[in-house]
């Protein structure tokens, strides 16, 4: 449970301050109906990343929050099942992301990473991040199995 709490909090700190719905247009706004939920690279553009992101980080840091601001007793069902439900759209976006800049990069992707790209919005987000729900999460630790 910790791994998990502690890799959400490292990717949920840099989620944008705002939340803002990705267009239904963005090929990331749903999960992929291809075999294996393959990413529909032939939809997607560079310019569909960023939001997406944005929006993934946006959303899971909202989940995040909500699971921190249960005011009910701490149980697997309300903590790790809902801590592992939460940044399909994140993992999605991301691991596209990730594929296309180790595959094949251009000028607009360049060579950065996620986290160069949006380097910016940690420290715009740091002090509402996951990171300040921790001890929230860690409210009934009795409760919690293992």
């Amino acid at each position: 449970m910790i791994r998990t709490l502690m890799l959400a909090s490292t990717i949920l700190a840099a989620a944008p301050a705002s939340t803002q719905a990705l267009p239904a247009a963005n090929p990331f706004a749903r999960a992929s109906t291809l075999p294996y939920q393959a990413p529909p690279f032939d939809r997607i553009t560079d310019a569909d990343y960023k939001p997406a992101i944005e929006a993934g980080m946006a959303d899971s840091l909202a989940a995040v929050r909500t699971i921190a601001d249960d005011p009910a007793a701490s149980t697997f069902d309300n903590v790790i099942v809902a801590m592992e439900r939460q940044g399909r759209l994140l993992a999605r976006a991301q691991a596209a992301f990730g594929q296309v800049t180790q595959a094949n990069t251009n000028p607009t992707l360049g060579y950065q990473t996620p986290a160069e790209i949006f380097h910016p919005l940690h420290f715009e987000c740091e002090s509402t991040g996951v990171a300040s729900a921790w001890p929230t999460l860690r409210k009934n630790p009795g409760s919690m199995p293992g």
